[in-house]
């Protein structure tokens, strides 16, 4: 079973099962056990994830860079 783990100064990161002792004492001073994170658009508040989705001028302005158009659909425009 997947465990999440969060350090304020470290942050988030996920393990693939239950680690084992010795790793658990090796982790930073601070770290706590946390919810799997639900996406990349959350972030940890101390008590809970929050979704903090990205500005829509960085959504439109990422989908323009990738936009491709074929030769076909530029003529047929």
């Amino acid at each position: 079973m997947e465990k999440g783990f969060y350090h304020p100064e470290r942050g988030y990161w996920q393990t693939i099962g239950e680690p084992p002792e010795q790793i658990l004492a090796g982790y930073p001073e601070g770290t706590q056990e946390v919810p799997l994170k639900p996406s990349a658009e959350h972030t940890w508040d101390g008590s809970q994830w929050v979704h903090t989705p990205p500005p829509a001028e960085e959504v439109v302005a990422e989908w323009r860079a990738s936009a491709a158009v074929s030769s076909a659909q530029f003529i047929l425009n």
